[in-house]
């Protein structure tokens, strides 16, 4: 019961944090740049990239569908890896694959075209983002 209670924390968490990546109220983006927040993230190119940040070890790491998030967040997620409860996650890894230790909740193949946001997050409420494209 207690690892359901974890695991279900840290979907919670990862869903929250995606969510928090969109829009502001004004209708501008948070990101100052191809990248938000305190932990720069960089994601490679293909349709399986290397996702890399800097800073340290992080708990989740997801990638999601920004648009579908506004209306689905748990079906907008398209890749998440994560270590409740302790930043157990090390840069870089490769989109698809479970880092030793992690959880994974979601992966499914990215699609040619689309736009997605990978976001990262430390226990601690440290965060990065970047939007790119396949």
């Amino acid at each position: 019961m207690r690892r359901f209670t974890t695991v279900l924390l840290a979907v919670f968490l990862s869903i929250a944090f995606v969510l928090s990546c969109g829009d502001d109220d004004d209708g501008k983006k948070k990101s100052t740049g191809p990248s938000g927040g305190g932990i720069n993230v960089t994601v490679s190119s293909g349709m399986t990239p290397q996702i890399t940040w800097d800073g340290g070890n992080v708990f989740s790491v997801t990638v999601s569908d920004p648009e579908a998030a506004q209306s689905d967040p748990t079906g907008s997620m398209y890749f998440n890896v994560t270590t409740p409860n302790t930043d157990g996650i090390s840069s870089p890894i490769t989109y698809g694959s479970l880092p030793q230790g992690a959880l994974q909740i979601a992966n499914k193949a990215l699609v040619a075209g689309k736009k997605y946001t990978c976001s990262v997050a430390r226990v601690n409420g440290e965060n990065g983002y970047v939007e790119f494209t396949r």
